[in-house]
């Protein structure tokens, strides 16, 4: 069994309102969202169907980030429990073994400004480590808060987010005029407005989760399927105003889509059938962005699709390497 970090939501720890054992459905989603995040990062359908490769990589694939800090947030209470200190240092590790691993890629051409940038945020897809690293830290400072407190400083947080990301976006809007607020629109993708909000709501859906199971399956229903036509209007509201430019990482709806999304797969019992690792969904996140460097580096104009599919199926073809790599040096 794969010793792979908790906050990439393996289920080896649980709290007391969830079920023992490792939940295939959660395992496969995180997979099927690691994947789509490789779809975002290569523009596997750019040369085929824009309004494909924005359903995949603006829309789709935005949702697997805050889902891996949803599902750390979840399990975070055990882990406190058992001793944080263990998981902050394995988080810091794991952060400076990969940014290790990909500094002979940028390092050469950096100047002052990225180098510091790629030190204390972290390259590309390597935010997501110091993110949680951090959140984790802020997550075990509230954990004493109610439940209602809980979930509405995170959603206070995540609002003020949106807020800050829908700003940047007016300015590329062809329905507005130019306003010059942000060149990249990533200044609310990060630890306080991005990643601590998902991990406590995580927390408190964690806190909350035997009434959901009390609930009938019609009202389950319709709530799921409610909150998912929420998260699609936002989606396409989003596309059609601001015509799909820049990174949309914070959808207000995504709150309540996730949450409902997560206890949905939890209570999707399979019989034992389908299990999986979750060094998967963690080995294709962390190692995929390896390979688009690389194979920019040998084939530079490669097309999209090839570039895409080659990238899959050498990020698929790393994880058993990657596990037992992580016997030795915990890389995953």
């Amino acid at each position: 069994m794969t010793n792979s970090m908790i906050w990439t939501g393996t289920a080896q720890i649980r709290p007391a309102t969830a079920t023992t054992g490792r939940i295939a459905a959660i395992e496969w989603a995180k997979i099927a969202f690691a994947l789509s995040i490789v779809c975002l990062h290569t523009g596997i359908f750019a040369d085929l169907s824009r309004p494909l490769n924005i359903l995949i990589g603006n829309n789709f694939a935005r949702l697997g980030v805050p889902f891996f800090f949803f599902v750390t947030g979840f399990y975070f209470q055990t882990q406190v429990a058992r001793g944080i200190t263990g998981l902050l240092r394995r988080m810091a590790g794991l952060y400076v073994i990969w940014t290790l691993v990909y500094m002979p890629f940028w390092l050469p051409q950096a100047n002052m400004q990225l180098f510091v940038t790629n030190l204390v945020v972290g390259y590309w897809q390597l935010w997501y480590l110091l993110a949680a690293l951090i959140s984790a830290v802020m997550l075990s400072l509230v954990r004493g808060l109610s439940a209602r407190m809980l979930l509405a400083l995170a959603l206070a947080i995540l609002a003020l987010g949106a807020v800050l990301q829908y700003g940047q976006r007016v300015d590329q809007s062809p329905a507005f005029g130019s306003l010059p607020i942000s060149a990249d629109g990533a200044l609310a993708r990060n630890f306080l407005f991005f990643a601590f909000p998902f991990m406590a709501l995580g927390d408190v859906t964690a806190r909350f989760s035997g009434a959901w199971a009390r609930l009938g399956k019609t009202r389950k229903r319709v709530i799921f399927w409610a909150a998912a036509g929420l998260f699609v209007l936002e989606v396409g509201v989003n596309d059609f105003l601001f015509n799909a430019v820049g990174p949309f990482d914070i959808f207000l709806s995504s709150a309540a889509f996730i949450s409902f999304l997560f206890l949905t797969l939890q209570s999707r019992n399979w019989g034992g059938r389908g299990q999986v690792s979750s060094a998967w969904s963690t080995g294709i996140y962390l190692v995929h962005v390896l390979w688009i460097d690389i194979l920019a580096l040998i084939v530079p104009d490669l097309p999209y699709l090839a570039k895409g599919v080659a990238v899959i199926a050498l990020s698929l073809a790393s994880v058993p390497l990657l596990r037992r790599i992580n016997r030795a040096v915990p890389v995953l």
